[in-house]
């Protein structure tokens, strides 16, 4: 398993994510508001994922 990718973001999680980035959060804002077991690094890797696929728009 590739480093960073043991934990599976369910589809309502990258929602959220998307939403929070969208509205100008911060990594660390958005990893707090989507809970414990997420630090900003988690949220930064996604957000790149995210560009990656189209599903984001670079701010």
């Amino acid at each position: 398993m590739a480093w960073g990718t043991s934990h599976r973001w369910p589809e309502e999680e990258k929602l959220a994510l998307i939403e929070y980035y969208n509205r100008k959060f911060t990594y660390r804002q958005i990893a707090r508001k989507l809970g414990k077991e997420f630090t900003k690094d988690m949220v930064c890797g996604m957000v790149f994922r995210l560009r990656r696929e189209g599903r984001l728009k670079d701010r």
